[in-house]
């Protein structure tokens, strides 16, 4: 046969297999096919999502502003320390997030077996005692060599993660030696990264809180804390650190509790100029209805993990973190079912709920100048000032039943934000907004409104059609990389111990019988276009207490804007399955045509 007649009999499924490349992860489980929403009108590179490379396009359009990379040492230099594996992290998906705009972090862990005596991913470095720059020191040499390849690029560098995981048969074990162990080893890469980026900005190892609170340890961050300022050389070299790095997930109240424990300890041990970051939080959905996973721990649907997303943004910023970031942009492509799924974005390209929710943050949460919150009874709000773009408060209820809830003010309108993004321009009555609150659901609160008033409700962002269940994503695969951090376990529902309490929620009351503001998180000015790595946090008492949120029981859980029923069952095939089918189908018609027509015109 000709090969101009093969090209031309192939020609069909050529095309074929061609554009279903391209339609099947755009392709929608649910209504019609749509591309990614523009990024939000307004960026601020202090929120974060872990792993923004796996879908680039998705991450600039929920408004991602800086994102955490892993580097695991013994993939870097798996051969020894004149190795180097330039395409662990290739330098065009470098260069792609750059591009975008976000700030890099780096997560630095895993010893290779030529860097210790026991040959594991978890053993203290050979020669971490020694000089930084001496050459037998060879965590000192691999961070200095890191610092100095991605200076000016990457200046944020985490060492180490989660090493109160203390279990070596745990998945999520990472570290084998001592507390002062880590003191060295974070001495040793302060000063190697310095010397090479004199920019470099460092972070301690986030670490679990739960951990130790299971087993009635005490507490890694405050072993570690007196460690470091008992080091004789921690005065001269600022404790050896930067920030400090948390993990906390699935309970809203538990962000707040964690991270005020974490911000006292530093206060307590005269660190309180240091920073501190939420690294990784998320309630990742158990009843995805594209990824059910209904054997986990804690049920949680996807509304549920959208509310839970937007309460642990507000805890943690009126609880003293100055940043905080979701675990994590996407799921694996290997994620198998039943798992829990973490990603904004599903490994079919489609976005979950939490995509829009996060979106939402950005727009209506983004330049927060300070951050604090206030309770009454079951009620919770959150004030956060945005400096010229005015106020959003964010109310919710804790409580088994609804609440009406008049949400006091000194405006007359306000934008009305749920979990899916803006509603509808609501007026102030009587000096406040009237809302009825849905009940909670187990330990996250039913839906979760934002008021925002000032400049700030003139920025307007679309709501996704539908529910927002299963909107596609223009974005192919994820580039093949091995980043992956095991998470940590799941807390439980008791109180801390006596011996290491983390703060309680609850306010003190007023004379007036008001509750009293909470310890108010004051970050950092709101950040330029260009991502600063100079951000501060302090944390102060508010000077005068807000009016109160005054609420009353209510049969009804009707929400004081009706919606149709989020997140409705779902019958029938898929969209995206329906689709393959007729690729499929398409490619087979095309392949017997080819045949037919090449037995037609065959030479005899």
């Amino acid at each position: 046969m000709h090969l101009f007649g093969l090209r031309r009999c192939l020609q069909p499924i050529l095309i074929a297999v061609f554009l279903s490349a391209f339609v099947a992860p755009i392709a929608s489980a649910d209504g019609p096919d749509q591309s990614l929403p523009p990024p939000p009108p307004l960026r601020d590179v202090r929120f974060g999502a872990v792993e923004a490379y796996t879908a680039p396009e998705a991450a600039t359009a929920a408004g991602v502003g800086w994102t955490r990379i892993l580097f695991w040492w013994h993939q870097v230099q798996p051969g020894g320390p004149h190795d180097w594996n330039a395409f662990y992290f290739p330098d065009g998906v470098l260069n792609q997030e750059l591009n975008a705009n976000r700030e890099l972090a780096g997560i630095v862990a895993g010893t290779p077996a030529w860097a210790s005596d026991t040959g594991s991913p978890h053993a203290v470095p050979a020669g971490l005692y020694l000089s930084y720059d001496d050459p037998n020191n060879l965590w000192g040499q691999f961070i200095y060599r890191l610092a100095q390849r991605y200076k000016g690029q990457i200046n944020h560098w985490i060492i180490w993660n989660e090493p109160d995981i203390w279990e070596p048969n745990h998945p999520g074990f990472t570290w084998d030696g001592s507390v002062q162990d880590y003191v060295q080893l974070l001495k040793i890469a302060r000063r190697a990264a310095k010397a090479a980026n004199p920019d470099a900005v460092i972070h301690l190892a986030a670490t679990t809180y739960w951990w130790d609170y299971e087993y009635g340890r005490e507490q890694y961050f405050k072993r570690l804390l007196d460690a470091i300022v008992a080091d004789p050389e921690a005065a001269a070299e600022d404790s050896f650190f930067d920030v400090a790095s948390l993990h906390i997930y699935f309970k809203p109240q538990q962000v707040w509790d964690v991270t005020r424990y974490f911000r006292m300890e530093l206060d307590r041990h005269g660190l309180g100029n240091k920073r501190l970051w939420i690294n990784e939080t998320n309630a990742p959905p158990s009843s995805d209805p594209l990824h059910p996973a209904p054997g986990l721990r804690f049920p949680i649907s996807l509304e549920q993990q959208a509310n839970f997303v937007i309460q642990a943004w507000a805890l943690g910023l009126a609880a003293g973190a100055e940043r905080v970031s979701l675990y994590k942009t996407r799921d694996e492509s290997s994620l198998a079912e039943g798992v829990e799924p973490y990603g904004m974005i599903r490994k079919d390209g489609s976005v979950r709920p939490v995509f829009w929710t996060y979106r939402a943050l950005v727009t209506y949460l983004g330049h927060y100048t300070s951050a604090h919150l206030l309770q009454d009874g079951p009620v919770r709000r959150v004030v956060v000032e945005r400096g010229e773009l005015g106020q959003t408060t964010i109310v919710w209820n804790t409580g088994p039943t609804a609440r009406r809830a008049i949400v006091p003010t000194e405006a007359n309108q306000a934008l009305l934000v749920d979990e899916l993004g803006p509603v509808e321009i609501l007026t102030a009555h009587g000096g406040g907004y009237a809302l009825t609150l849905p009940p909670a659901v187990g330990e996250i609160a039913g839906t979760t409104y934002l008021l925002v008033e000032g400049p700030g409700m003139d920025l307007q962002i679309p709501r996704p059609a539908g529910d927002g269940l299963a909107s596609p994503v223009a974005t192919g695969p994820p580039p093949t990389l091995t980043v992956e951090v095991t998470i940590s376990p799941e807390p439980t529902t008791t109180a801390a111990p006596d011996s290491n309490p983390p703060p309680t929620a609850t306010l003190p009351t007023t004379a007036g019988g008001g509750p009293s503001p909470t310890a108010t998180a004051t970050p950092s000015p709101a950040p330029s276009a260009t991502p600063s790595p100079s951000l501060t946090a302090s944390s102060t008492a508010s000077a005068t207490p807000s009016p109160s949120v005054t609420t009353t029981p209510t049969a009804s859980p009707e929400p004081a804007v009706r919606r149709s029923s989020i997140f409705p069952a779902r019958t029938g095939l898929s969209r995206n399955t329906t689709l393959l089918l007729v690729i499929l189908g398409s490619t087979l018609a095309a392949a017997i045509l080819s045949v037919l027509l090449w037995r037609r015109f065959r030479p005899t």
